[in-house]
């Protein structure tokens, strides 16, 4: 009996239409295609993370609660500065990140997410520069991931830096400069709102400390101009 229904059911299909079938089709297997479909985005967004990640950055800044409307300034700051530098940027591209949005009050789940997200960058060593708030600059400073400007940057380039440094005092009553406002660096001022007032840190953890500090002196080397 059952043999004959679908000897009966094929037929039927075998006289429909090509639109008639491929509703057919579509009705009792949407869900095995949404599936199959859903597995391969999956499969190819992957391939290309790890694609992406295959490649260690040469410079990865940092540019928290910046203006988003300003992201393909920031995207032509780090190609001037790729190309002064005569960097290959397809095999070490040269990034920045402008997507983090931080409040001083980050309760929110996207807040909280980019906090987050953040933190485990500079763990892990990622950021080579880092540029917000004062309350980034605390928090991180606060962890011992910022290092002192006076023992890590050259001479010259802290003589430029000394008049706006940002100070920190840990518990044990020792201050150090963890880093300085970009007052004087319009590349960077003009990325922020003019209520922001960004200040420049270079993280402990980053894995390429020197050339966060040629990132530095590029920007002033913008400036000087």
């Amino acid at each position: 009996m059952m043999k004959d229904e679908i000897r009966a059911q094929k037929e039927r299909v075998k006289q429909m239409s090509h639109w008639e079938r491929f509703k057919y089709f579509w009705y009792y297997q949407w869900k095995w295609v949404a599936l199959a479909v859903a597995v391969i985005a999956f499969l190819c967004y992957l391939g290309l993370t790890l694609y992406k990640n295959s490649f260690e950055e040469y410079v990865y800044v940092a540019l928290v609660n910046c203006d988003i409307t300003k992201s393909q300034q920031s995207q032509e700051l780090m190609e001037g500065y790729a190309e002064s530098r005569n960097v290959d940027t397809s095999q070490t591209p040269v990034s920045i990140n402008t997507k983090l949005s931080i409040p001083e009050e980050a309760t929110g789940s996207l807040s909280v997410a980019n906090s987050q997200t953040l933190q485990a960058y500079i763990e892990t060593g990622d950021y080579d520069v880092l540029i917000g708030n004062t309350w980034i600059i605390d928090d991180f400073a606060s962890q011992g991931y910022l290092c002192d400007l006076k023992a890590q940057l050259p001479a010259d380039l802290y003589e430029k830096v000394k008049d706006r440094l940002y100070e920190f005092t840990y518990d044990n009553g020792k201050t150090y400069a963890i880093g300085f406002y970009a007052d004087d660096l319009p590349a960077i001022t003009s990325l922020y709102t003019k209520d922001s007032r960004p200040i420049i840190a270079l993280p402990a953890s980053s894995k390429s400390l020197d050339v966060g500090i040629d990132f530095i002196r590029y920007l002033y080397e913008l400036a000087e101009s």
